[in-house]
């Protein structure tokens, strides 16, 4: 059914990301949302928008516990009478956060309740999460203004995440498993590959209220798996891609919106493209090119009346964030 078709897909995607993240060979209406309040703390239940689409009161209630369990340390949490529901919550539970904690599962005889065995001691365990959400805070606090509209908060989460992490695909193989995303990991070192760069993103975005998928697919230099993200931005979706924008120096805006054409051409694989597309949610396109003019970036500002200051090698140039246009010379 529906959900199999989820357990499937997420099987598949993190059997894609165990093929590592090769590196690429260095290329709507108005916003009328009202102020940002920023959250107060991190909302450990969020899930990606084709779970949202179709998840029940029912579904929402029993993955709070799974959530609250895990978070609480405890060993052996209750769910649901039926075992397949409890399979789909543990799939959930594997895009979130909270699976890096987890070494391993095993239903009970009855296949109601989940027995955990956590990778760390209890302390350390509480404090990783701890630190995890502390920081992610503070992250929030310091990038996201009240006033912003979506593609600022896009644009803010996704240069900070550009700027602050640094690939190292060695570092990462020698962490160990690679479908184990770890934002504690990442946001302690400031290294990572394409799972983090994307899982931090999407986390943040999430916790602001936008509609954020990671996505995955394929290299066409090299054919390793590679992982970025989908956001809808006042309504319409663009591909953004963190992990290359970093190895390009993380300052500029050279994979920030782009379209199904653009994503391709910049060297992902056609034949990996279906994927994207999610069946729960509906199709997913990203046709809008309203950001293409900011490719050529080489540094850029947020200013007030919601207007992005670029520089590029013809010099400066003014961008409407509101309106996703350039702006004309006075």
């Amino acid at each position: 059914g529906m959900r199999g078709k989820i357990c499937l897909a997420l099987v598949l995607a993190v059997a894609l990301l165990c093929t590592g993240c090769g590196l690429f060979n260095p290329v709507a209406g108005p916003s009328a949302s009202p102020a940002a309040l920023l959250p107060q703390e991190i909302d450990r239940y969020v899930t990606e928008p084709d779970v949202e689409a179709h998840i029940t009161q029912q579904d929402r209630a029993f993955y709070r516990q799974l959530i609250d369990g895990v978070a609480g340390y405890e060993q052996e949490i209750k769910l649901s009478d039926s075992h397949e529901q409890n399979l789909y919550y543990l799939s959930m539970l594997q895009k979130s956060p909270f699976a890096s904690l987890i070494k391993s599962t095993r239903f009970t005889k009855d296949k109601t309740s989940v027995k955990i065995n956590y990778k760390y001691s209890e302390s350390e365990h509480m404090q990783r999460i701890r630190v995890t959400e502390a920081e992610l805070l503070r992250i929030l606090r310091q990038i996201i203004l009240p006033d912003m509209n979506e593609t600022e908060k896009a644009l803010a989460v996704y240069r900070y995440f550009s700027e602050m992490i640094r690939y190292d695909y060695q570092w990462r193989s020698q962490e160990g498993q690679f479908s184990d995303i770890d934002l504690y990991q990442a946001l302690v070192s400031g290294k990572g590959v394409c799972h983090e760069y994307s899982y931090l993103c999407w986390y943040a975005l999430a916790q602001l209220g936008m509609e954020a998928f990671c996505v995955t697919g394929v290299n066409a230099s090299d054919g390793a798996g590679h992982m970025w993200l989908l956001v809808r931005i006042d309504g319409a979706f663009y591909h953004c891609d963190p992990t290359w924008e970093s190895v390009a120096g993380g300052s500029g805006l050279g994979f920030f919106g782009m379209t199904d054409e653009e994503r391709l051409a910049s060297g992902i694989k056609a034949s990996s493209f279906a994927a994207f597309h999610e069946p729960e949610y509906g199709e997913v396109v990203c046709t809008d090119g309203s950001f293409e003019a900011l490719r050529e970036v080489s540094s850029w500002s947020l200013s007030e009346g919601h207007i992005l200051r670029a520089f590029d090698a013809a010099g400066q140039f003014a961008f409407d964030t509101v309106h996703k246009r350039v702006m004309e010379n006075d």
